[in-house]
This record gives structure tokens, sequence and C-alpha cells, in this order.
């Protein structure tokens, strides 16, 4: 009998995004309970460790995003064949994270004046590849754009950027 999954989560791609990806590669059916922010604070409580997503299955819970996703990987044949892959499988789940996590740091940074970080110059690298080729790639995110050009502007990365040579990646 085919287990039954439930995945709560916030109805956002962010965090939960991957699992749905997972179970839609898949083909693998199950509910997708999505709620608002409004009723986050009532669910709040009877989440483990405060936090969404989790994922229920036949009635266990298991939360946090990655082990989430791992646990349905490995599941769905979708983790590697063999030990070495599931680690370099790992490895690129850990840097997605990564990057995710400077995303998030970004969004949701209200003090548009706050210094230079690490996260900004993230931001300016991990979508240098895309702005190369497909120069309107931002277009749909005004607001990452424009933070985007802001910090490319500063002027010791506006030179380095004027005078480095052109290359593919």
């Amino acid at each position: 009998m085919m287990p039954s999954y439930k995945f709560v989560y916030f109805d956002l791609r962010a965090r939960g995004e991957l699992t749905r990806y997972v179970f839609h590669a898949a083909s693998k059916e199950f509910e997708d309970s999505r709620f608002s922010f409004e009723e986050w604070n009532s669910l709040k409580p009877t989440m483990p460790f405060g936090q969404a997503p989790v994922l229920l299955v036949d009635g266990k819970t298991l939360a946090q995003s990655g082990a989430i996703a791992r646990f349905l990987a490995r599941e769905f044949g979708l983790a590697g064949k063999n030990s070495w892959e599931q680690g370099m499988v790992d490895q690129y789940m850990e840097l997605a994270t990564e990057m995710m996590d400077e995303i998030v740091k970004w969004y949701f940074e209200k003090d548009e004046e706050k210094k230079l970080t690490a996260a900004d110059l993230a931001v300016l690298d991990i979508f240098d590849t895309p702005m190369y080729y497909t120069p309107n790639f931002m277009d749909s995110f005004p607001k990452l754009k424009a933070h985007r050009e802001r910090i490319a502007s500063l002027e010791n990365l506006a030179n380095y950027i004027k005078k480095r040579n052109v290359t593919d990646l």
C-alpha cells in the first residue's frame, strides 16, 4: 500500500518548492496543504520546532525542508544510486540552500541604507552569468534588479567589473 503524503507549508514557493518539485518529478500523489500568514500564528505551536514546512507520512511528522526533500528523494529514487552519488546530491543541495539563505536575508532586509554584506555580493555574483546571456533576465524582479545594480555601481566594484576579462562564466 502506498504511503499517504501531506505537505504543509505557506502558500509560497520559498523553502517548500523543492519538495513540491520532488513529488511532481517522481509522479507521486500528495496533499499540498498551504496556509496564509494570517493562519500561521495558530499553526506555529503545532509545528515541530515552531517552523514550517512539515511533511506528514501516514500520520508521522518530518520537519526541516532539507530533511524532507532528501527523505522523499531517497523514497522516490532521486537521491543517487550509491553513497558517493548521494554525497554529490547532498553537496549541491547544500549549495542551493546556502544561496537561498542569502536571498532570504536580502528579501527580508528592511534597512535600505544598511552597509554592504556578503549577501549583497552573493546576489551580485549569482546573477552575473544569466545577465550576461540574457540582459533582461531580471526585468520581472525590479527590486532585486535595482538592488543588484546599486551594488554593482559601488565605486570599487564598478571599477573591477569594468576592467575584468569578459568570459563565458
